[in-house]
């Protein structure tokens, strides 16, 4: 019961379909054509650089595994301690080995992250495909005091123990970008262990049960939009039970939309492929500590299934959000920006949007575009939540170029390129009909 916020977000993955790979140096991105009427050539990413002595040379990227416990058992007495994270792919191991102690309690339903930061040297984006799990140890409540077991072993099911730990390597599917911000969720919870004298026995087959392999992450770093400034009747609602007043952002990753209010805080709704069953949580702000800026973040809920009144409610899944301003610099006065997902394949998300002299959003329109097909598909935001497809916008990808400006036709190493509307549709008549886009990866 508690995967069902994953569940939704692994069916809008599918649905969306989003891609690419990649190659990826440095903070800015390919110029395109000088003739371009929309996302004139200073249309560019802005990612911080990496910090001196991370050993990467592109935007650090970052792997949170996020830990969600509890079956929906009363609290419960046994707690893991998790330190280090180790990760793999084809350039090599990735591990976190001077991580604090991260206590989870296995009996309740908490969430908590664990952070790698993901190096670059050149790669589009990083696919981990094995994940070790090894946590440090096992803690058994005993009223005040705690039992603490160090020793791990598998649990075979004839009962017997394997003490070869930590297990195989458990296969994953996690794609990193420089930049940006994968989750990978992992489900635990107290019946997954049990206390053999001083050895915490394993049930692999039941944590394999609840997170099947491979384990998938997706991309958890939302781009906001300020749509707060259409008029009404042009933005989608939000859902009746956050009061269904016309939205005021949208938020998207090239795996998820989701839409929120005009403020910098409040109801937060993710959108979902069952257009009457969005989830819905809170977001807030960015803020300052110590000097340097933090994303905003946001919570998502979902009912306690231990609270037989259905009132208490439990947190399901937690990210982050920044401004389209704070990662995006150049600006025009249209502007077509291109988001890839999780997939990295042919097809991603696009959005396509005016603004006025003083920056503030007047027309937005969403879609994808496929670079095997060559073809845009762009609708009214107002119907973002519908999915209603109507007054499709069509268009053609007539140029693709790579980091450096050259021509490219893989979709990982595209940076920027050219398009050309064949079919307006809603776009109103002030929309250039030929222009640049950019995609937003390093």
């Amino acid at each position: 019961m508690r995967k069902w916020a994953f569940l939704f977000l692994a069916a809008a993955i599918a649905v969306i379909g989003c891609g690419g790979s990649s190659d990826n140096s440095g903070s800015t991105s390919a110029t395109g054509s000088t003739n371009a009427t929309s996302g004139g050539s200073g249309l560019r990413v802005n990612f911080p650089p990496p910090p001196p002595g991370s050993g990467s040379t592109q935007p650090l990227g970052e792997l949170d595994f996020g830990f969600l416990t509890g079956q929906g058992r009363a609290i419960g007495d046994l707690t893991l301690v998790i330190t280090r994270i180790s990760v793999t792919d084809e350039f090599g191991e990735v591990t976190n080995p001077l991580a604090p102690e991260t206590k989870l309690p296995l009996g309740q339903y908490t969430f908590q992250t664990v952070r790698l930061n993901i190096p670059f040297t050149g790669q589009d984006s990083r696919l981990f495909e094995s994940y070790v799990f090894d946590p440090l140890r096992l803690e058994v409540d005993q009223g005040g005091t705690a039992q603490r077991i160090d020793t791990f072993a598998v649990k075979n099911s004839d009962g017997s123990l394997n003490f070869a730990w930590p297990p195989n390597p458990i296969p994953m599917e996690a794609r990193v970008y420089p930049g940006r911000s994968t989750l990978v969720p992992i489900f635990l919870d107290d019946a997954m262990f049990e206390v053999v004298g001083n050895v915490a026995a394993f049930d692999l087959d039941r944590f394999l049960a609840q997170n099947p392999p491979p384990i998938k992450g997706f991309i958890n770093d939302y781009v906001s939009f300020d749509i707060s400034g259409m008029p009404t009747n042009k933005r989608p609602n939000l859902d009746a039970a956050i009061g269904g007043a016309a939205a005021g952002r949208v938020f998207l990753t090239g795996d998820n939309y989701a839409i929120s209010g005009a403020a910098m805080q409040g109801d937060f709704e993710l959108l979902t492929p069952e257009v009457f069953a969005p989830v819905l949580g809170h977001y807030g702000p960015p803020g300052t500590i110590g000097g340097s800026t933090h994303p905003g973040t946001f919570t998502l809920q979902q009912l306690d299934p231990t609270d037989l009144f259905n009132l208490r409610k439990i947190v399901a899944l937690q990210g982050i959000w920044r401004e389209y301003t704070s990662v995006l610099t150049g600006f025009d006065s249209w502007n077509m920006i291109t988001f890839p997902g999780s997939q990295d394949g042919p097809s991603q998300e696009v959005v396509y949007f005016s603004r006025d002299s003083n920056g503030v959003i007047t027309d937005f329109f969403y879609g994808f575009l496929n670079y095997d097909t060559h073809e845009i598909h762009l609708f009214p935001v107002k119907t973002l939540v519908s999915g209603i497809a109507g007054q499709e916008t069509v268009g053609t990808i007539t140029e693709q170029l790579d980091k450096s400006g050259s021509t490219t036709v893989a979709p990982q190493t595209t940076r920027s390129g050219s398009f050309s509307i064949s079919s307006k549709g809603a776009l109103p008549s002030d929309a250039p009909t030929t222009g640049r886009f950019i995609v937003f990866r390093a």
